[in-house]
């Protein structure tokens, strides 16, 4: 059972979203908690993408959204790459 379930029950109710933002401070559990969420969330598919304060030029950015989405799909990342 969850250990974090009034969050990751919010983290469900978000589905309707195209894309679920976690933001906090470092050690706050941000990767524990999405963790847990996708392992209650069987028919979920994860994008993963950490950024860190020398990430702050666009291009680096969505080249690590590109990165992430197509370890879902390689077609979709071959798409958004221009490929």
């Amino acid at each position: 059972m969850a250990r974090r379930r009034p969050l990751v029950q919010a983290l469900a109710g978000a589905l309707t979203a195209k894309v679920t933002l976690v933001c906090a401070p470092t050690g706050w559990g941000k990767t524990s908690l999405l963790a847990e969420w996708a392992a209650v969330s069987p028919d979920m598919r994860f994008a993963w993408v950490s950024l860190d304060s020398r990430d702050d030029e666009p291009l680096r950015f969505w080249r690590y959204v590109t990165a992430a989405l197509g370890n879902l799909a390689a077609s979709l990342a071959q798409r958004l790459s221009g490929v």
